[in-house]
């Protein structure tokens, strides 16, 4: 027979063997595994986080349930609901779109012990971007230097080699300019219609010139293969294809391989070119247009006042044109529906064009598009779509497969993936671009 302390001692094994997680409450919570190095928002991390639950004892502790969280809209897909054996939880980190400091949070709902796991994330961080037809883009990063892409949204963006270093650009469907801090124009790209600028149709793959080089510019814009710049004296020069008469020369042709102003106008304080129109703004707000003309009559050859009608800023796709006077958002044009400006929708602090879609900057921060929609009028009706998220932007534009946005506070280049033109309002997902070579 065993004496009654042996059976006292059995009974407390037996009771420690059968203790559950209640018994000893959780006392720690340490990381186990977590990503190392910045990473890119969006990211789905490939390793797996890991914490792991200790007890009251400094034993693993089984069973407990851990909740996960994370900042910036991003996502941790649990392994399971409870640690396992070795009281470790695991998941799966999706970031969040936002860069900056992300955070993955895991907590002992049965504790409120938790704990935190950064990771830095980076995207692309730009001065400047430009993209208006096609699927042509270029941005200018931070350190100066300039790099396009074409084709998917995945594409990486390429550096241009030049000893010229650019502060703005302009694409038209398979051409850039970039204008320099010291005013001088340099063209590359596609050069079938003369948009080069240079007298041929040679297309060249760096930048070329200056062209006029006497000459100061203070902006420049293209449209599908065709070109104008806006010199310091308010006088605008284009070049490249001339169908409808758009260059200004007063005559129509297939093209115009070397720069020349435009006749029969005023002093110029800005002005947008498209395929088929071109529209400038003279230095007391009055709108002139010439090309297409928006009563499907014989095409404008030379600068025709737009009636009634005074504007600071205009952006012509190939299907509309739009205008800001007083931030308040006007369009009009032949295809658009609408025969003479009408006001469109909410304040704007700026815009810019595609082939069928316009972009604008809301004077809330926020992006917006509208007349987006092939072989309709669908949409210039209504007021703009605005894009989907809660970032503001201080540069918003776009091609005809991706808006564009450079985001305000850190600078970072966004896109949108999904994006669709047709009759359906498509939700626009914000996704940043990758930096080059990542």
């Amino acid at each position: 027979m065993r004496p009654a302390w042996c059976l006292v001692l059995l009974f407390c094994a037996a009771c420690l063997d059968n203790a559950g997680p209640e018994d000893f409450p959780a006392q720690e919570i340490r990381v186990l595994s977590a990503p190392e190095g910045p990473r890119f928002p969006t990211d789905t991390l490939d390793s797996v986080v890991a914490v792991q639950v200790m007890d009251e004892r400094g034993n693993p502790s089984p069973g407990r349930p851990v909740a996960w969280s994370a900042t910036h809209g991003g996502l941790l897909l649990a392994a399971s609901d409870v640690t396992d054996a070795h009281g470790v939880a695991r998941a799966v980190w999706i970031l969040g779109v936002v860069p900056g400091t992300q955070t993955a949070t895991a907590t002992v709902t049965s504790s409120d012990l938790s704990i935190s796991i950064p990771v830095e994330t980076a995207g692309w961080r730009v001065a400047a971007v430009s993209a208006s037809r096609g699927n042509h883009a270029c941005a200018i990063d931070l350190a100066g230097e300039t790099y396009c892409w074409s084709g998917s949204l995945s594409a990486t963006p390429v550096r241009i080699e030049s000893t010229a270093r650019f502060r703005a650009l302009a694409t038209g469907q398979r051409h850039t300019c970039g204008l320099t801090e010291t005013g001088r124009v340099y063209c590359w790209g596609s050069n079938d219609a003369g948009q080069l600028g240079d007298g041929t149709t040679l297309d060249r793959s760096v930048p070329a010139g200056p062209l006029l080089p006497d000459m100061a510019f203070r902006s420049v814009v293209a449209g599908d293969a065709s070109t104008c710049a806006l010199a310091t004296t308010g006088v605008a020069w284009c070049w490249g294809g001339n169908r409808l008469g758009i260059l200004g020369r007063g005559f129509a042709s297939e093209f115009e391989a070397t720069p020349a102003p435009v006749v029969g106008g005023p002093a110029w304080r800005a002005i947008s070119i498209s395929g088929w129109a071109t529209c400038g703004i003279d230095f007391g707000r009055r709108v002139y247009c010439w090309g297409e003309d928006d009563q499907d009559g014989p095409a404008i050859l030379s600068p025709t006042p737009v009636e009634d009608f005074q504007a600071d800023t205009v952006a012509l796709s190939d299907w509309a044109k739009c205008a800001l006077s007083l931030a308040t958002l006007y369009c009009w044009g032949s295809d658009s529906g609408i025969d003479s400006p009408r006001i469109m929708g909410p304040r704007m602090t700026s815009i810019s064009a595609g082939y069928k879609p316009i972009f604008g900057l809301g004077a809330d921060g926020f992006g917006y598009y509208w007349g987006a929609v092939p072989n309709s009028s669908y949409g210039w009706g209504d007021p703009p779509t605005r894009f989907e998220g809660d970032l503001r932007f201080r540069a918003v534009g776009g091609n005809d497969y991706a808006p564009l946005a450079i985001e305000l506070e850190t600078s970072t280049l966004y896109q949108w993936s999904g994006y669709q033109f047709d009759a359906v309002r498509r939700p626009l997902t914000p996704t940043p671009v990758r930096p080059p070579g990542s």
